[in-house]
């Protein structure tokens, strides 16, 4: 049996889903691009909360899951700092792009969400941080070979994340995404201090 009849990825932005499906691709000789594991129909032919690409909510492809579903999230501040390098920087500050865009966004949770409201979590979730030992754990559970993921994106270095919120700005973020911090365990971090 073909893996991608076994699994099905439901692909949030932003969260390294490329480099996971180029992983796979590899491991397996598979196909595994946006228009083989994500658009299931002509009903989900349609753009993404972000405006662009292909990134269908579990809620709009349940009745067409495999049985092994696979997602991967991010920390939701550092999420944000992220989609804001890729759609908005620099047409305007990292603060107003949060207040005017930023905080409208769904949240990851949505994107994992069933028909029924409610926010399974799937067989398998990778966090982003952790996104290599996440796909060894995966290959090891499906016997692939090992493969060193790599970024499919070129982002420009930047600070830790932290170093762009006020305390304020902080906070209204974990209000806001809530439900990713506690569904996933996440909470704002300072950037780690050297040792000395």
């Amino acid at each position: 049996m073909k893996l991608g009849n076994l699994i099905s990825f439901i692909h949030i932005p932003r969260t390294g889903g490329h480099s996971l499906m180029r992983a796979l691709s590899e491991a397996t000789g598979e196909r595994w691009a946006l228009d083989d594991v994500e658009i299931r129909g002509n009903r989900l032919l349609r753009m993404n909360a972000l405006g662009r690409g292909f990134h269908p909510p579990l809620e709009h492809c349940a009745a067409e899951l495999n049985p092994i579903v696979i997602s991967v999230v991010r920390n939701p501040w550092d999420w944000l700092l992220s989609l804001y390098h890729t759609n908005s920087a620099p047409k305007e500050t990292f603060d107003q792009w949060l207040f005017g865009t930023g905080l409208r966004l769904p949240n990851q949770c949505q994107w994992l969400r069933d028909p029924h409201g409610s926010t399974p979590m799937p067989k398998r979730l990778l966090k982003y941080e952790h996104l290599q030992a996440g796909y060894d754990e995966l290959a090891e559970e499906l016997d692939l070979p090992a493969i060193t993921l790599t970024p499919s994106h070129q982002s420009s270095p930047r600070k830790h994340y932290s170093t762009y919120y006020s305390p304020e700005f902080a906070e209204i973020v974990g209000r806001a995404f809530r439900k990713d911090c506690k569904f996933f365990d996440y909470d704002f971090q300072q950037e780690a201090l050297p040792v000395h």
